[in-house]
């Protein structure tokens, strides 16, 4: 009895020794048949594999840096505004001088206190100008004047002091006409055309004429001496006044308008000028003036082409001529064939 007892207990262990055996077989054949499965091929297991998996790292773009738009000491090219082919570039001054007031020609000559006349002893290429105010009298170049024994324009942007009576330079642009009843004359109140105001600065007394009698043609404006007061005229009628207001309701509307001391102009992808002032109202005073003689030239031109970069109009006020009033710098001529 005991020994069948004995033959039990052996029997019973080596069962439970096989069968653990066989268990641990079977569970390294599933761990192995585990890792050979190809990954879930589902959407939604795809899906779950995604937001299992770790965020990838960001890179981070490195920044730009912001374009420089200084174009002087203290001095600011903001965005420009368009019409039509005429790019106008507005530069403000970071801290804008309020003081002295300046006195226009205009309102000088309206207010009778500044006389142009002609030289007791006639001299085609000057005039006597007269500032009998207390102001500082500025004039520009491209100013127009009528009468006298030829209708003129002022060959330099000067700064009269009160009191002072100074004879000056002048170009003729009236080519067919040299003498009558008056010897004074009354402001155009209009510039030239941007391509006269550069033959006034760099060409001569012939080639001023040669560009008032291209521009009539052009124009199909007609007169007996071939002057161009129809065409200073024409700044402030129709089609060029309606541009030019455009142009003037979009500059005034700039939230740093009250800093607004001048502008650079561009046609044609082309920079041509830059005009500075010495304060915001002086310039305010001039710009329709010179609004008018940027659209008399852009009335030429037929597209709009890329803005003019900051360190263009850097480069060209590099050259600009000026005086207590101001300053100004008209690019040089591109080719003939181009232009015309």
């Amino acid at each position: 009895m005991n020994r069948l007892c004995q033959l039990s207990t052996r029997l019973a262990l080596a069962l439970s020794i096989t069968a653990a055996v066989l268990a641990g077989c079977n569970s390294s054949r599933d761990a192995r048949r585990g890792d050979s499965q190809p990954a879930p091929t589902s959407a939604a297991d795809v899906r779950r594999a995604q937001q299992a998996a770790p965020a990838p790292a960001r890179t981070l773009a490195a920044p730009q840096a912001a374009e420089d738009r200084t174009v002087g000491p203290g001095l600011t090219a903001l965005r420009p505004v368009r019409d039509g082919a005429l790019i106008v570039v507005p530069i403000v001054a970071d801290a804008p001088a309020r003081s002295p007031r300046f006195l226009t020609l205009d309102e000088g000559m309206r207010r009778g206190l500044v006389s142009v006349r002609e030289l007791p002893e006639t001299d085609y290429g000057q005039l006597r100008v007269s500032n009998r105010s207390d102001q500082t009298l500025c004039v520009m170049a491209g100013e127009v004047i009528l009468d006298g024994h030829q209708d003129r324009t002022f060959a330099e942007s000067l700064a009269f002091a009160p009191r002072e009576r100074e004879d000056v330079p002048v170009r003729c642009v009236e080519p067919d006409r040299d003498d009558g009843p008056s010897r004074s004359f009354v402001s155009a109140k209009a510039m030239v055309h941007s391509e006269l105001r550069r033959e006034i600065y760099q060409g001569t007394q012939s080639s001023v004429w040669e560009e008032v009698r291209r521009y009539n043609r052009a124009h199909e404006l007609r007169n007996e001496t071939s002057t161009y007061r129809t065409a200073a005229a024409q700044q402030s009628t129709g089609p060029q006044q309606a541009w030019r207001q455009r142009v003037l309701a979009a500059l005034q509307a700039l939230p740093e308008r009250d800093r607004l001391v001048g502008v650079a102009v561009a046609l044609e992808g082309r920079l041509i000028s830059v005009d500075l002032f010495a304060t915001p109202e002086l310039y305010g005073a001039m710009e329709p003036k010179l609004l008018g003689s940027f659209v008399a030239q852009a009335a030429d031109s037929t597209r709009e082409l890329r803005t003019p970069r900051p360190a263009e109009i850097r480069d060209l006020l590099a050259g600009a001529r000026g005086n207590e009033c101001g300053q100004t710098a008209v690019a040089p001529a591109v080719e003939k064939t181009a232009q015309r």
